[in-house]
C-alpha cells in the first residue's frame, strides 16, 4: 500500500519529458500489478515511457480502484447495518405501553452507515423517525460505560432514552421526511409477537366428568 501512495504522489506531481513514473512502476511491478489489476509485463514495459502519457492512464486506474474500494466498503457497511436492524427488531421487548430496545445496538451498530440520515421504526400502525446523527451524538455523550443503567424505549410519542434511574433522559419526537430524503432512511420493522392464549383453568375442587365429549 505504501507503493500505491507513492505512485499517487508521483502522478500528482507529473513533469512532462521525464520518466520517473515508468522507472518507479517497473521497479515495483509485482506489487503494483496486484493493486492496479495490470499485468506485470505491461508495467515493466512502461519503464521508458513519458510521464505525461503514463500519468493520464494511471490517474484513470487509480480513480477506478478508489471507486471500487468505496463501493465495497459501502456494501459491507449496508450489510452490517441491516444485520443490526434485524437484531434490534428480534431482541425488542414488548409491553402494553412501550417497546424496550437494545440500547447498545440502537446507539452503536445501527448507526454505522453514514449514507443514512434517518432511522425509521415501524411498529403496529405507527412510525417514529429520528435523525441518525442525533442518535450518534447521544451515544458519544451518554455512554454505556458511564451510565450502565442506560435504556431506550419506543412508543407512539417517540423514542426515549433514560439513564441514572430515569433522572436523566431525552425524548426524540418523530421527524417528517420529505420525498427527496426517502432513499436515505433506514427502516427498522418491529413486529409485535403473537399473544398467547390464556390457559383454560378448571376448578380443582370440582369433580370433572366427561360424557359424550362434553366437559361437565
Amino acid at each position: 500500500m505504501r507503493s500505491l501512495r507513492e505512485l499517487e504522489q508521483l502522478v500528482r506531481r507529473t513533469e512532462p519529458g521525464t520518466n520517473n513514473i515508468g522507472t518507479f512502476i517497473a521497479a515495483r511491478s509485482g506489487e503494483l500489478s496486484l493493486l492496479l489489476g495490470v499485468p506485470e509485463p505491461a508495467l515493466r514495459a512502461s519503464e521508458h515511457l513519458d510521464d505525461g502519457l503514463l500519468a493520464r492512464e494511471l490517474d484513470r486506474l487509480l480513480r477506478q480502484r478508489g471507486d471500487g474500494s468505496r463501493q465495497r466498503r459501502l456494501a459491507v457497511t449496508a450489510e452490517h447495518t441491516a444485520s443490526a436492524a434485524y437484531r434490534i427488531a428480534r431482541s425488542a421487548t414488548w409491553t402494553d405501553d412501550f417497546i424496550e430496545l437494545d440500547d447498545r445496538l440502537l446507539l452503536g451498530d445501527l448507526l454505522v452507515d453514514s449514507t443514512k440520515k434517518f432511522i425509521c421504526f415501524y411498529f403496529d400502525l405507527a412510525a417514529v423517525t429520528v435523525v441518525r446523527l442525533k442518535l450518534k451524538e447521544i451515544g458519544r455523550v451518554v455512554t454505556c460505560a458511564k451510565y450502565p443503567d442506560r435504556r431506550a424505549f419506543l412508543d407512539q410519542r417517540g423514542l426515549h432514552i433514560r439513564w441514572r434511574e430515569a433522572r436523566g433522559g431525552l425524548d426524540l419526537i418523530s421527524q417528517t421526511i420529505v420525498p427527496a430524503d426517502e432513499p436515505s432512511v433506514l427502516d427498522v420493522v418491529l413486529e409485535r409477537p403473537p399473544r398467547r392464549a390464556p390457559d383454560s383453568q378448571v376448578d380443582a375442587r370440582r369433580p370433572v366428568l366427561v360424557a359424550a365429549g362434553v366437559l361437565i
